[in-house]
């Protein structure tokens, strides 16, 4: 009967012994899942870093762009008005050299044809003045 009571504790306690190591599996099993994830999370910030730079970087990249963009068209426009400017001018002074050209041909036609044409506006604005004053 001493015999089989040993045995018996011998099992319970060998029984006890898997409980204990399937246990610690468990535990060690647990654990390691838990680091597993924490490295997969760890990852997946890393990647969310990473994305979150590189699309700021974009976007700054973007920015200058555009601002440069920006810069070269209000220079191209302000050349381009600069040239607008010279064109008038040298038209306006080739204009003026032809008019005294006109003015000083020896026999005056286009100076007295000029009179002509400021006395014909003249009797037109006088005329359209007494229009208005009669009406």
């Amino acid at each position: 009967a001493e015999r089989a009571k040993l045995a018996e504790s011998e099992i319970i306690r060998m029984e006890m012994e898997q409980v204990a190591r399937e246990a610690a599996d468990r535990e060690k099993k647990r654990a390691s899942k838990a680091a597993k994830k924490d490295k997969v999370k760890t990852e997946k910030e890393k990647e969310r870093e990473s994305k979150e730079a590189k699309e700021a970087a974009e976007r700054d990249r973007r920015r200058v762009q555009e601002e440069t963009r920006k810069e070269q068209e209000e220079e191209d426009r302000r050349k381009r008005q600069l040239q607008l400017e010279e064109i008038r001018r040298a038209e306006e002074e080739m204009m003026e050299a032809r008019r005294r050209e006109l003015l000083s041909d020896e026999n005056g036609y286009w100076r007295q044809r000029m009179r002509m044409e400021e006395e014909r506006a003249l009797e037109t604005a006088n005329g359209l003045r007494l229009s208005e004053e009669v009406a």
